[in-house]
């Protein structure tokens, strides 16, 4: 196995966005205060049933709960795939918890077929020369570098979106500055809790947090006076759903 800088795989590193079909996985974790870094170089060729994947497919982590919990769009260069652990201020587990071994589906785009569902379908090699962990499972800022990576496994259709029981509007007007808005009503009365973070995970702000009436179309308001400019992500959630929303501020 040759051994690469860590500097040498920044470079490299695309940050890819867009797919041929629509992800299936939109609603992974995100801004949870805690992630680490997983590298698939190009030279890997990541394979499913030994076929090199194509651009626009999806590497989607997945803690043990099958929860996605990170994804990157494979564009045949290396790309680096964020995953975040659980926040361990929310009653609900929302990520990988430490110790916790990181599992991987492919999301064939082209096809809209998912691959590796099943439990040990997926073989990844991790390399275990320092800087990197190599034993798969999560540590918070941890660096991981995929060695080797091939699923084997029969497809699956990826579920009919069923009622979501919320419905959230996009934050607007984004970019904006001062102050955004957006409004969120519920099918089933519940606590919502909505807060705001910066691109470091840090969270700068609480929106709302405690019980919101169904049926009704509440309108919350970010004001960000006193923050820089910067991307900010609103992470909402509720008892039976969560989601997230990014938005920009421009001063």
């Amino acid at each position: 196995m040759v051994s690469r800088s860590l500097s040498g795989l920044l470079l490299a590193v695309v940050i890819s966005t867009g797919a041929l079909a629509k992800s299936p996985f939109v609603d992974c974790a995100v801004r949870t205060g805690q992630n680490a870094s997983i590298f698939l170089r190009a030279d890997v060729s990541p394979t499913v049933n030994g076929l090199t994947l194509e651009p626009g497919d999806e590497v989607v982590a997945l803690d043990s709960e099958g929860t996605c919990v990170g994804k990157a769009v494979w564009q045949g260069e290396t790309v680096a795939v964020s995953v975040w652990g659980d926040d361990e201020m929310t009653p609900a587990k929302d990520g990988l918890a430490i110790g916790e071994r990181i599992r991987f589906i492919v999301f064939d785009a082209s096809e809209n077929l998912i691959y590796g569902l099943e439990e040990g379908t997926a073989t990844i090699d991790f390399e275990q020369d320092f800087p990197f962990k190599g034993d798969g499972t999560y540590e918070p800022d941890a660096l991981y570098n995929i060695a080797y990576f091939d699923v084997r496994s029969e497809p699956t259709t990826p579920e009919a979106p069923s009622s979501q029981g919320f419905t959230i509007t996009p934050p607007a007007p984004n970019p904006f500055n001062p102050a955004t808005s957006f409004t969120l009503s519920l099918e089933d009365p519940q606590d919502v809790a909505i807060r705001v973070y910066n691109a470091l995970g840090r969270q700068v702000a609480t929106i709302h947090d405690g019980l919101l009436a169904a049926g009704v179309q509440h309108q919350f308001r970010f004001d960000g006076d006193l923050l820089p400019s910067g991307v900010y992500v609103f992470r909402v959630r509720g008892e039976s759903f969560a989601t997230v929303k990014s938005v920009v501020l421009l001063k």
